[in-house]
């Protein structure tokens, strides 16, 4: 039959299988981890706010400081070397500016499914001197 073409339909199956496959799984396990990274660090609402490069892709490298007793004094750390706002998690912003709890409690909050989601990246620029 000409309209058969049992090698499109091998090569099909052999790439569900690979699919399928421990090294598939893995590989698009890798892919996901390596994309959500990407754009966590680079394409983020909070990239452009300045942390160590872990805070910008998970939030671990946090929970061992919290485990270990030592959040406060890495979070004093944090805000010595890099200023008022620090990034600390991918969704997260440590403010130690003086204004920085008026600031947030004028804001005006949008309910987003459970949480609170709080617009904040202007008033950084602001602070920053970045327009």
């Amino acid at each position: 039959m000409p309209f058969l073409n049992f090698t499109l339909i091998k090569m099909a199956f052999q790439s569900w299988e690979l699919l399928v496959s421990g090294r598939g799984l893995i590989a698009g396990v890798a892919l996901m981890l390596v994309s959500v990274a990407l754009h966590r660090h680079y394409f983020s609402d909070l990239s452009n706010v300045p942390g160590p490069f872990w805070a910008s892709i998970t939030r671990l490298w946090h929970v061992w400081y919290i485990l270990n007793g030592k959040q406060n004094l890495h979070l004093k750390a944090l805000h010595e070397k890099y200023g008022h706002f620090v990034r600390i998690a991918p969704n997260e912003v440590s403010v130690s500016h003086p204004d920085g709890s008026t600031l947030l409690l004028r804001a005006k909050l949008h309910k987003v499914g459970f949480g609170l989601l709080l617009e904040t990246t202007t008033d950084y620029n602001r602070a920053n001197g970045i327009r």
